[in-house]
């Protein structure tokens, strides 16, 4: 009797140790992809394939703006149909060699060489490489490379966007062009227009940046007021004594305003029935008030519509952007000073929406007497829609 309890708890303990072994085998094997059917037919389908990456995002961590830093993403097909690579798109500054094919059985895998090039580039950057494959369950894969670049010789600001600048009076800016030499410093100066552009070396210093100490070279960057309407875009060229970057170049841009200006920039005529009547308004005004004289008005590309144009001298107490014409005192530096006197004219287009359903745009041309602003233009546009029944 009691070997009969010795042997069935045996062979228990027996079957037991197979189950959990047999378990803890299944464990260590791959999933198996569950078949799929036809939608259609109903029919089992082959295993599809399945990309798998090793990791999807690599950090190089802090590296220099020199140079270009590689890394290989390993990925394989664990699935059961053939993979297909059919794209692979990386995003700026970054490159990716086309693979030596495109087709992987299951079990192959294959490099995605990613070169990253840090040039021009400064602080965080994540740069994402997306993969196009025929695997139904992950058509797209995303991954990314990650650096933090400290560049050698940098400026800031990166560029200069002054905006409108007024033709009479000159702007200035000041810039730092920074290095990690502690005998870094800028020596020289130039532009690609003198007389739009003047500079000026101000002296040396050190600033603490991300915890490491750094050096830098000011500068004074002035838009000269003697310039012509128009836009300015123009090159600067800091020369330095870094003898791996002995020169950096940034942009100089900006809009010069003369003493002429139009309100709004851009009318809108409005959303138009074919055949309605239309009439909308513009001023042509002097921002010092010197009085000037609008010698024509003309329409180009008004989409088959006439347009006719009433001109009207404006009052003396226009402010721009208020609907009465009330005088009003301008505070400047703490005083308050009166207004200049506005001086100006208001136009207004009178016109018919065309027949035909085409975009309705166009530009006013206006002619002046004023020896820097002789043509002015204001673009307009508006929809044309059918008439109601």
């Amino acid at each position: 009797m009691v070997f009969q309890v010795i042997k069935k708890a045996s062979i228990f303990g027996i079957v037991s140790a197979l189950v959990v072994a047999g378990s803890a085998h299944a464990q260590l094997l791959a999933p198996t992809a569950k078949p799929k059917k036809d939608h259609e037919t109903g029919a089992l389908l082959q295993s599809p394939p399945t990309i798998q990456f090793d990791e999807m995002l690599f950090d190089f961590g802090v590296i220099p703006d020199e140079g270009k830093a590689v890394h290989k993403f390993y990925f394989k097909n664990t699935g059961g149909g053939t993979l297909v690579i059919k794209n692979i798109r990386s995003s700026c500054g970054c490159t990716v060699p086309a693979l030596k094919k495109r087709e992987f059985a299951p079990g192959e895998g294959a490099d995605i060489e990613v070169t990253f090039s840090p040039y021009n580039k400064r602080g965080l950057k994540v740069q994402p490489i997306h993969i196009t494959t025929n695997d139904p369950d992950n058509p797209v894969v995303k991954i990314e490379i990650k650096a933090l670049v400290e560049p050698r010789i940098w400026v800031e600001p990166a560029f200069l966007q002054l905006g409108q600048v007024g033709k009479s009076v000159p702007v200035t800016k000041t810039i730092k062009i920074y290095g990690r030499d502690p005998d870094f410093k800028a020596s020289l100066v130039t532009v690609t227009n003198p007389e739009a552009i003047t500079t000026k070396i101000l002296g040396n210093g050190t600033e603490e940046i991300d915890g490491k100490t750094v050096y830098f070279t000011e500068i004074t960057v002035t838009v000269d007021a003697k310039n012509k309407v128009g836009r300015i875009n123009e090159s600067i060229t800091i020369r330095t004594n870094d003898q791996k970057k002995p020169r950096m170049n940034m942009s100089v841009i900006a809009d010069v305003t003369g003493d002429l200006a139009i309100r709004p920039s851009r009318l809108w005529v409005g959303v138009l029935q074919v055949g309605q009547d239309f009439e909308k308004s513009f001023v042509v005004m002097s921002r010092s008030g010197t009085p000037f004289k609008i010698v024509n008005v003309t329409q180009r590309n008004a989409s088959e519509t006439e347009i006719e144009f009433d001109i009207q001298e404006l009052d003396s107490n226009y402010v721009p952007g208020q609907k009465k014409y009330e005088k009003q005192d301008e505070k400047q530096g703490g005083e308050t000073k009166p207004r200049v006197p506005s001086f100006g004219y208001t136009i207004t287009l009178k016109g018919t929406a065309p027949a035909k359903l085409l975009p309705f745009r166009g530009q006013v041309m206006v002619q002046t007497d004023n020896k820097d602003q002789p043509s002015l233009s204001i673009p307009f546009n508006g929809t044309i829609r059918p008439k109601k029944n």
